[in-house]
């Protein structure tokens, strides 16, 4: 028999995000991410470093001739990228890359992204 004038209290519910949510926000970190990449050429076996938001598209563009840089050049594979939050990261990314001038620093960063 319960007594009077007590109260029992249950914890309060942890409400979860709804799915949509939770899907929401793996799309927004998905599209504002951003890629330093490197290209080889299976043409002339040349390289080619740049930065994007969609590798994808970004390769479709290089290999249909819509980059100055390597029109004529290709077809181009990606050999290795990295992920970064910013714009302005992956930017400096480039320009670093760009910077060694260096085959032997490009083939090792590809190295590198092979064995991870």
């Amino acid at each position: 028999m319960p007594v009077k004038g007590v109260r029992v209290r249950f914890p309060p519910r942890v409400q979860q995000k709804p799915l949509i949510w939770r899907w929401v926000a793996f799309v927004i970190l998905y599209l504002f991410m951003f890629y330093t990449y490197i290209l080889q050429s299976t043409k002339s076996g040349r390289y080619y470093v740049g930065h994007t938001s969609n590798i994808e598209e970004r390769l479709g563009r290089h290999n249909t001739g819509k980059v100055t840089a390597t029109k004529n050049k290709g077809p181009w594979i990606v050999m290795c990228y990295e992920v970064y939050e910013t714009k302005g990261e992956a930017n400096s990314r480039e320009l670093y890359i760009k910077s060694m001038k260096n085959r032997a620093f490009i083939e090792n960063l590809i190295k590198n992204f092979k064995n991870n």
